[in-house]
Parts: C-alpha cells; sequence; structure tokens
C-alpha cells in the first residue's frame, strides 16, 4: 500500500510538472514577430532579397499583402533562364506592389534581347520616386 501512494504522488508530481513545462513552451514559442508593426515588418523584409520577402505570403493572412509594402525591389536573372519568365515575374512584381515610394531598385538581368522591358521598368522605379538605382545589364546574355 504504501508503494501505490508514493506513485500516486509521484505521478501527480510529473503531471503538475509537465504542465509547468506545457506553460513555459507556450510562452517560449509564441510568435512574436508577427505580432510586430506593419513598419516594422516591412522595414525587416525590406533586407531580403524580393523572392523570399514575397515567400512569406505563406506564413499568415497578415503576412500576405506585406511583400507589396516593402520599399526596396531586387531582381536578379540568370544567363541560362527564359527572358519571358523573368520579364513577366518583374511585370508582376511592379503590378501587385502599392508601395508609394520605392527606396531602392535592383535589376541584373542578362538578355541580348530587346530593351524595351529595361526601359519599362526603369519608368516605373521613375514613377514611384526611385531613390537609388542599381542596374547591372549583361545584353550580350553573360558577364563577361
Amino acid at each position: 500500500m504504501a508503494n501505490s501512494d508514493s506513485d500516486t504522488q509521484s505521478e501527480s508530481k510529473r503531471r503538475r510538472l509537465e504542465r509547468s513545462l506545457d506553460k513555459d513552451t507556450v510562452v517560449d514559442s509564441s510568435d512574436r514577430i508577427s505580432n510586430l508593426p506593419y513598419s516594422l515588418l516591412c522595414h525587416i523584409l525590406s533586407f531580403l532579397p524580393t523572392k523570399e520577402a514575397v515567400a512569406t505570403t505563406i506564413l499568415s493572412n497578415r503576412w500576405k499583402p506585406l511583400w507589396t509594402l516593402v520599399p526596396t525591389l531586387d531582381f536578379k536573372d540568370s544567363p541560362c533562364k527564359n527572358i519571358l519568365s523573368f520579364s513577366y515575374i518583374v511585370y508582376r512584381v511592379l503590378a501587385l506592389r502599392m508601395a508609394p515610394l520605392l527606396r531602392n531598385f535592383t535589376i541584373a538581368w542578362y538578355s541580348s534581347s530587346d530593351s524595351f522591358h529595361l526601359d519599362t521598368w526603369i519608368h516605373a522605379a521613375l514613377v514611384r520616386n526611385v531613390e537609388q538605382l542599381n542596374l547591372e545589364i549583361y545584353l550580350n546574355g553573360h558577364n563577361n
């Protein structure tokens, strides 16, 4: 019988410990980043490449529109990518973007095709009062 009482007490202590550990875990695993103001989250996202900033839309409904408010855009084409898919991505991002000001616009483009796209993108940046414009243009299709 004494053994049974000590087992019951041990079980009770273990449950209390588990409950207190669960409470600590809940406190430690709370999502503090999502509770930050939009302006601060946008500032944080501005340090990410545009592709990664857009990827944050999967985190939650609150994060879905955030990338459109980020004041920086950067696009990096690769020499082996299809120019049509790269152009489509740039146009799509520019069309969906809602921030009135564009602090930094960076584009690295490998293409020997018509410069119409480039002219359009630069114009879109200028209309948004771009503060810093960084262009890397390789018209021969590679960076040599």
